[in-house]
C-alpha cells in the first residue's frame, strides 16, 4: 500500500521537483546568489534538453541529463554561485525570483508543464523570522512526495552562508 501512495504522489508531482528554493539571499542590491535546486525522483536519467523553466525565470534547457535519484543546480549567476558555495550549477537565461513569491513552472520538450510551485512569502511558507528573506537561508521540500505548492511541506535550510554579500 505504502508504494502504490509513493507511485500517485510522483505520478501526481511528477519526476522532476523542486526541492529547494532560495529566492532572497543575503545581498544588498542586486541577487547574484539566487538558485533552485531539482531532483530526479524517477529510476532512470533524465535528459533535460530543451526543457523549459516557463514561469519565474527564463531558461531553456541545454543538453544535460540529471541522473536518478540525482539534484541539478540552476543558479542566476553561474560564476557567483560557484564563488560563493564551490559547486556548478546551470545559469538561467533572464529575471530573477520575486521575493514576494511567485509560480516556478519547468515543462518539459514538448511544452508540457511537469513541475510547478506556487512559492508565498506568507505563513505557512516560512519567512524571514525563520532567516529566508535575505538572511542567507533558502527553503527546502521536507518530503519529496508532499505537495510542493502548500507552504506546510517546506522547512528553512540549516544551510546557512554565514556572511553577508555585497553590504
Amino acid at each position: 500500500l505504502l508504494m502504490l501512495i509513493v507511485a500517485a504522489s510522483f505520478a501526481s508531482y511528477g519526476q522532476i521537483v523542486i526541492t529547494e528554493i532560495s529566492y532572497n539571499p543575503p545581498e544588498g542590491g542586486t541577487d547574484s546568489l539566487e538558485y533552485m535546486e531539482i531532483y530526479n525522483a524517477s529510476n532512470a536519467a533524465i535528459n533535460l534538453k530543451d526543457y523549459k523553466i516557463t514561469k519565474g525565470v527564463e531558461l531553456t534547457f541545454p543538453d544535460v541529463s540529471i541522473a536518478s535519484k540525482a539534484y541539478l543546480i540552476l543558479s542566476v549567476k553561474e560564476s557567483a554561485f560557484f564563488n560563493n558555495y564551490g559547486k556548478s550549477s546551470i545559469q538561467w537565461t533572464a529575471g530573477a525570483l520575486n521575493n514576494g513569491g511567485e509560480v516556478i513552472a519547468i515543462a518539459d520538450a514538448s511544452g508540457v508543464e511537469i513541475v510547478s510551485v506556487d512559492l508565498k512569502d506568507v505563513p505557512p511558507w516560512p519567512g524571514a523570522t525563520e532567516g529566508t528573506d535575505g538572511e542567507g537561508r533558502s527553503i527546502e521540500l521536507c518530503d519529496l512526495t508532499a505537495d510542493p505548492n502548500n507552504g506546510a511541506n517546506w522547512k528553512v535550510s540549516n544551510k546557512d552562508l554565514g556572511f553577508q554579500v555585497n553590504g
